[in-house]
């Protein structure tokens, strides 16, 4: 063999050997590429570049809750003036009593009064004593009630005939009061009609009809008449001479009572009336 092909072959395998090593070191150097290359770790974008956790400008920013405008601001609650306020509730004129302010109001007494009802020169004429001893001792007395239905008496105390509808009017001197409204549980309506007689005496529905109506239902105020006493259906029913101070009864005045419950008309006329004595006229319409 001569030089140059031994030259050759020595080159040859001296290559050889060479490219085997760079082979068998080829895996890990390639393994440990891919570990430095580690693109996903390295970029680990979603860590690294994470601008969602850096950025998270939802909670930095976190306007809703820092801003919290309607918690803050909650108009609604921090201005609860409506609660505060309760107006209507503190002025709240429907918490008043009005029943218990009409009570109050005509002093309810526990006796019944002692009267009497004196029957007439005809059979619809009666004459009933309401004068109570005099205004200072009325004062302490019960109201004189009358059934102008049956045409007799009523023997009740005030607490018992502010729960009763058997009587229909109640007298004390020159105050009448009628079963209904603030006055007490019965359905009498009245209406007074002028320039008439007792028997051409007469009312329909266009009638102007009132009740014992003197209790705001609202504010609890009590409506008074005259001197001071409650403005019932009756109303200032009389003539009053200031010069001589006498009270009389208007003529061609007759009074029409009507009972919405049992439909029952009557009238009443006051013929005479002197010191809480009346001399009435009364009878079925």
């Amino acid at each position: 063999m001569t030089r140059p092909m031994l030259k050759t072959i020595f080159i040859i395998i001296t290559t050889t050997a060479f490219v085997g090593c760079g082979d068998d070191a080829t895996p890990n150097g390639a393994d440990a590429s891919v570990a430095t290359d580690t693109g996903l770790g390295s970029d680990s974008g979603s860590t690294a570049d994470a601008p969602g956790a850096e950025d998270i400008g939802a909670t930095e920013d976190t306007g809703a809750t820092d801003d919290t405008g309607t918690a803050e601001d909650t108009g609604a609650t921090a201005d609860a003036d409506a609660t505060v306020d309760t107006g209507p509730t503190e002025d709240a004129g429907t918490t008043c009593d009005p029943a218990a302010v009409a009570a109050e109001t005509l002093g309810l007494h526990t006796t019944p009064a002692e009267a009497t009802l004196t029957p007439g020169d005809t059979a619809d004429r009666v004459t009933l004593d309401a004068g109570l001893g005099g205004a200072a001792m009325a004062a302490e007395s019960s109201w004189v009630y009358v059934d102008v239905t049956a045409g007799e008496l009523v023997a009740l105390s005030d607490v018992d005939a502010f729960e009763s509808d058997t009587w229909t009017l109640a007298f004390k001197r020159t105050e009448i009061r009628s079963n209904g409204g603030d006055s007490g549980p019965g359905a009498w309506m009245v209406t007074r009609v002028e320039g008439t007689t007792f028997d051409a005496a007469s009312a329909g529905r266009d009638a102007e009809w009132a009740t014992d109506d003197f209790v705001d239902d609202t504010t609890c105020e009590v409506r008074t008449e005259g001197r001071g006493t409650p403005a019932t259906a009756f109303g200032i029913w009389y003539d009053y001479d200031p010069e001589t101070h006498a009270v009389s009864a208007p003529e061609g005045v007759v009074y029409v009572l009507y009972n919405a419950a049992t439909h029952g008309a009557y009238r009443v006329e006051i013929e005479t009336y002197a010191d809480g004595v009346y001399d009435l006229r009364w009878g079925a319409l």
